[in-house]
């Protein structure tokens, strides 16, 4: 298939929106001096797929969880 302008479907991204969103995910699991610490299945872990799954929710997308608690 050749791609048009009519067919090309390039994503507009809102880079205000997405460094807020950088910026308050980056919070949970913070720990001062270390960085983002968020071990797997650990509570900052699920905190922080469920702040995705949200978030993805209100832009009406589709989710999938996996049997390894990937959000897809």
């Amino acid at each position: 298939m050749i791609m048009t302008d009519e067919t090309k479907k390039v994503p507009v991204i809102n880079k205000d929106r997405l460094w807020s969103d950088l910026q308050e995910v980056g919070k949970i699991g913070f720990q001062e001096g270390r960085g983002v610490n968020r071990p797997a299945l650990s509570d900052a872990d699920v905190t922080a797929k469920n702040w995705l799954i949200n978030r993805m929710q209100a832009a009406g997308l589709e989710i999938r969880v996996d049997a390894a608690t990937n959000v897809i």
